[in-house]
C-alpha cells in the first residue's frame, strides 16, 4: 500500500481501522476496489467494460489521491469518445454527461476535453440541441459562452453583414427593374412623339409653299 498514502495512513498508522481484520469502504462496488488493488500491484490499468465502470474507478482513485490511475482513466475515456465521433458524427450527450462527472471527480484532463469539444461545437448545439445546454450547470455555461468558436460577436457581425448584403441586393434589383422601365417609357414617348414632330413639319412646309404663292 505505499503507492496510496491514504490507505498507507488508514492501514498502517495511527488510525482506528489500522487494528480491523476488514475495512469497509461505502459507496463504492466490489468490483471496482479489486480493479484499484490491481493497479497498485501492478502498475497496470485494468481493462474496463464500460464508461460507468471507468467513472467510478475515477472516483474512487480521486478518493484515495491517485492522481496517475485518474489520468490513465481519463486517456481511456477520451480515445473512447474520440472512436465513437468517428463512428457515429455525434457525441454532444456522452461529452455533456462526462463533463459534470469529471469537474466533480477532479478528472481535470477529461473535462479540459471536454470544454474543448462543447466550445467548438456550441452553436450546432445551441441551434439543433438546446435541451443539452440545460443539463450544463452556470458556471460552466459561462465557461463555454467565453470559450466558444467563432465567438458570439463574429456571429452577430457575421448575421449583420449577411442582413444587409440582402438589402443591397433587393435594393439593386429594384433600382434595375425600374431602369428598364424608364428606358421603355422613353422609348415610347421617343416613337410616339416622331410622326407628330414629322406632322408639324408638313405643315410648316404647306405654310411656306402659300406664302411662296
Amino acid at each position: 500500500m505505499v503507492r496510496c498514502d491514504p490507505m498507507l495512513a488508514m492501514l498502517g498508522g495511527h488510525f482506528r481501522e489500522s487494528s480491523y481484520n476488514e475495512v469497509e469502504l461505502e459507496g463504492f462496488r466490489e468490483d471496482i476496489f479489486c480493479h484499484l488493488l490491481e493497479y497498485l500491484y501492478t502498475d497496470e490499468c485494468p481493462s474496463l467494460n464500460s464508461w460507468e465502470d471507468i467513472l467510478s474507478l475515477i472516483e474512487l482513485a480521486n478518493f484515495l489521491c491517485l492522481p496517475q490511475l485518474v489520468a490513465i482513466c481519463e486517456d481511456i475515456l477520451v480515445a473512447d469518445l474520440k472512436r465513437e465521433l468517428d463512428k457515429t458524427g455525434e457525441i454532444d450527450e456522452s461529452v455533456t454527461s462526462l463533463l459534470q462527472s469529471a469537474k466533480r471527480h477532479n478528472a481535470h484532463q477529461l473535462y479540459a476535453w471536454c470544454i474543448h469539444y462543447l466550445s467548438i461545437h456550441f452553436i450546432n448545439i445551441e441551434k439543433n440541441k438546446p435541451k443539452v445546454l440545460c443539463q450544463i450547470c452556470p458556471e460552466d455555461i459561462k465557461l463555454l459562452e467565453s470559450k466558444r468558436w467563432p465567438p458570439r460577436h463574429y456571429i452577430d457581425e457575421a448575421d449583420f453583414y449577411e442582413k444587409s448584403l440582402a438589402d443591397l441586393k433587393k435594393e439593386y434589383e429594384r433600382g434595375k427593374k425600374h431602369k428598364w422601365c424608364l428606358k421603355d417609357q422613353g422609348f415610347i414617348q421617343l416613337y410616339v412623339s416622331q410622326p407628330e414632330a414629322e406632322a408639324e413639319r408638313q405643315e410648316n412646309v404647306f405654310d411656306l409653299k402659300l406664302d411662296m404663292l
